[in-house]
């Protein structure tokens, strides 16, 4: 079972990386768009999405 408390701090840490000038700066980033930021979701949804599918469908083939 995935912790919600592990995926809501690493997307805190990220928010907070990626909005905070100094840790910007620390890490190297660059200040990204709304748009690459809804097209990378977009993309690591669909890829989670697939293998969830595959997953499941190679379980309900077991005999």
């Amino acid at each position: 079972m995935v912790s919600y408390q592990v995926i809501g701090g690493a997307l805190l840490f990220l928010i907070l990386i990626l909005n905070i000038p100094f840790l910007l700066n620390l890490f190297q980033f660059d200040k990204i768009s709304l748009l690459e930021v809804i097209i990378c979701s977009l993309l690591g949804f669909s890829s989670i999405l697939w293998f969830e599918r595959y997953k499941y469908l190679m379980r309900s083939r077991k005999p």
